[in-house]
């Protein structure tokens, strides 16, 4: 039987190589299998990690004896329920002898070989489920935890990072039956204890509850550690309800340091919710389950999701009904308004689907007697659920195909979850990309692309200007924002990306991006270039500025160990600067202060009148007019070793005519393949440590240098705040 996904979820963001999210699959023969979407043009997703290889390790280097008590109970207690795959194994198991079926080890294929069935069920994964980030500090690294379930019944729990890949972390058994469920709270934060709730399902009917802390810590490198997991199991509920769960969600308020956690099982046709009460070390359940039994349906869930910050369960059927319930009081019941608006929505979508099928059908394929009915496989929100994906199947009632023609297709659709008279909506996206930019950790820890993906859609799609208008000019306000804050000396990395001002700019210059796909009017164009114009001046001088001021708030000892190439980098910012006009006065005073630091801690290296000048100049003439005299140029070309002269926008050329694309960090030209790419806008900079091998010979290599460190500490673009790849992994 040909090898098809059992499961599949995502990963967090930034976790694959292209800083994106995995595909985490687990397929019918077992495998875990991690997909990429390789940031090079193709459409296709590769597989890229099989983490089969580690589990099997994981598994024959355990120690049975190394059990629990429970575990060891658990182990020796007989499944309630085998699959067809187990009950062959169990009869070959009773047709040898204890100690035949040790000496003949179990195969599951060329690869794994197992001493008896208890070992191979281990191995067997079931289902796979991913934490959200875990957020130390907004500069280091950010890894995910991910949950296996396998159907020995033990869970497995590893951690990943791109830098150290998949460890393992612990697990625990909750149950002797297959797991078939997992699924993760938020983490809740106490310092730096992070503890997330994990609920699992087995066959037996069985729902489980358990917590799971750990202690992290990140090192001064940004490397993060995971130390002292400990679970706990909590919950064990309906040992007499055999129906076997078909869908496991919660929602919980611990990201604004709440304390409530809300469970949904689906079993059979049965929705039921449960409320918890979470404090430091104990969970303590409000209550009872309460129930309820949709009446439309034979089939019971596909998918649910909780909207409105969790006062609402929002589910689909898998006859494609979708239903809205109230659990904001503890309680669940119908929302009789809201239900029968989703479900119309629904119902158009698939009258719009049957047309499209109809309209591609031949002529003589049609039998308008015969009846479709959808079947809906799963949903997906967008993050303000603003939008919900489906994939659903329109399907004959009765099927007159033979059984191998028998094949149909399943479609993705996009619903709109409110109406464009809605004016709350509009409010909505305002209030959250203005509560997103004032985060200091928004450009690190936010998935931005995703915020104003959502955001624009729904705006630019609206067929009053004023919608798009109104949503630009609220982070157009955030831009002229010219309260500016105090600068930390020893944090240039917050200083470049978390200053208020600079990531709207940020934001501007990624909306102009996603933009760039839609029909605007003439009149949002014309404003929207002055607003990209704006953001493009804000992050330049931004960062500029940042940079500066790290470097001149140095002591004097220190100041002195730069090297003349890290000297040439400065003075290639201030030029940088300077060239583009219309410099903000507070970016002229700073360059006044390099000048002046410069002078003093290496007179033999000036004069630095040529500074000076450009700052006399760039205070005179605007953004439109030209300088009276060209700046001088500083690097010399790597190909004939004549003066490199500064210019505006990407490229530089030699007075012999070389023309090389510039870092947008260091300014200097980009002569080494060592380089990195905005995913976004495509801007390059050099990868820390890419000049050593054209240092100037003057310089010390035993420390690093001032250029390296810029470089380390940019992690994201400078222009609009996206992730940076190396160029030859591409």
């Amino acid at each position: 039987m040909p090898e098809s996904f059992r499961w599949a979820t995502w990963s967090p963001s930034g976790l694959s190589s292209s800083l994106g999210c995995y595909l985490t699959a687990v397929t019918t023969k077992h495998r875990i299998v991690f997909y990429e979407h390789p940031d090079n043009g193709q459409s296709r997703w590769i597989p890229t990690l099989d983490l089969t290889k580690d589990i099997y390790k994981h598994v024959k280097s355990t120690d049975e004896s190394a059990m629990d008590i429970d575990e060891k109970a658990a182990a020796l207690a007989p499944s309630d329920e085998e699959d067809d795959e187990e009950e062959e194994d169990d009869e070959e198991e009773n047709e040898s002898s204890d100690d035949q079926k040790e000496s003949n080890p179990k195969k599951l294929n060329s690869q794994f070989q197992f001493k008896n069935i208890d070992e191979m069920k281990r191995f067997q994964t079931l289902y796979c489920a991913w934490t959200s980030k875990i957020i130390v500090d907004p500069l280091a690294e950010m890894p995910g935890v991910l949950a296996l379930s396998h159907k020995s019944g033990h869970v497995t729990i590893w951690s990943y990072s791109r830098r150290h890949g998949l460890a393992f972390i612990t697990e625990f058994r909750p149950t002797n039956n297959y797991v078939n469920l997992l699924q993760w709270s938020k983490w809740k934060i106490s310092g730096n204890t992070y503890t997330a709730y994990l609920m699992a399902s087995s066959n037996s009917g069985e729902v489980y509850l358990s917590s799971f802390t750990i202690t992290v810590n990140a090192d001064a490198k940004g490397q993060v550690h995971i130390y002292s997991p400990i679970v706990k199991k909590l919950f064990t509920w309906f040992k007499d309800s055999p129906s076997i769960p078909i869908l496991l969600t919660t929602w919980d308020d611990f990201s604004d340091d709440g304390s409530t956690l809300k469970l949904v099982v689906s079993k059979g046709i049965s929705i039921l919710t449960a409320f918890l009460k979470i404090e430091s070390d104990s969970a303590e359940m409000i209550g009872d389950w309460h129930r309820y039994i949709p009446e439309d349906t034979s089939m019971g869930l596909s998918s649910a999701s909780w909207t409105t910050d969790g006062e609402y369960l929002q589910a689909f059927t898998h006859e494609g009904q979708g239903l809205v319930l109230n659990t904001k009081e503890s309680t669940i019941s119908l929302n009789l308004p809201r239900s029968c608006a989703l479900t119309d929505i629904l119902l158009h979508k698939y009258k719009f689907q049957c047309m499209e099928i109809e309209s591609k059908a031949e002529e003589d394929a049609i039998n308008p007697n015969i009846d479709i009915v959808p079947i809906m496989w799963g949903t997906a929100n967008s993050y303000s659920s603003l939008y919900t994906a489906i994939a659903f199947t329109m399907k004959p009632v009765i099927d007159i195909s033979n059984r191998s023609n028998s094949v149909f297709d399943t479609y993705m659709g996009f619903i709109l979850q409110s109406t464009r008279e809605e004016t709350e909506t509009l409010e909505m996206l305002c209030k959250n990309i203005e509560k997103c930019i004032k985060d200091p950790n928004y450009i690190f820890t936010y998935p931005i692309k995703n915020i104003i993906h959502e955001a624009l859609e729904y705006v630019a799609n609206d067929e009053s200007v004023d919608t798009i208008f109104t949503w630009l000019s609220t982070v157009g306000s955030l831009m002229k924002d010219t309260h500016r804050k105090p600068r930390d000396p020893n944090t240039l990395t917050k200083n470049i990306y978390s200053d208020t001002t600079s990531a709207a700019a940020m934001t501007m210059c990624t909306v102009k991006l996603v933009l760039k796909y839609f029909e605007l009017p003439k009149m949002i164009n014309e404003d929207l270039r002055k607003w990209c114009a704006m953001a493009r001046k804000i992050t330049r001088e931004n960062y500029a500025d940042s940079v500066l001021q790290f470097a001149i708030e140095r002591e004097d000892e220190d100041f002195r160990e730069f090297d003349e190439d890290d000297i040439m980098v400065i003075q290639l910012i201030c030029d940088d600067a300077l060239i583009e006009g219309n410099v903000s006065s507070y970016l002229l005073d700073t360059i006044r202060n390099v000048h002046d630091k410069l002078e003093s801690c290496f007179p033999d290296l000036g004069p630095y009148d040529d500074l000076l000048a450009e700052i006399d100049r760039a205070s005179q003439f605007s953004k439109t007019t030209e300088p009276s005299e060209k700046v001088i140029g500083r690097e010399h070309c790597p190909i004939c070793q004549d003066m490199i002269m500064p210019s505006r926008g990407t490229f530089a050329s030699c007075t012999s005519g070389h023309t090389w694309e510039k870092c947008c960090m260091t300014m200097r030209v980009l002569s080494t393949p060592s380089a990195r790419k905005c995913t976004s806008c495509n801007s390059k900079s050099l990868q820390p440590g890419s000049l050593d091998f054209i240092r100037l010979p003057n310089n010390n290599p035993e420390h690093m240098s001032f250029t390296d460190t810029i470089l380390l500490k940019c992690q994201k673009c400078i222009f609009c705040g996206s992730d940076l790849i190396d160029i030859n992994a591409l």
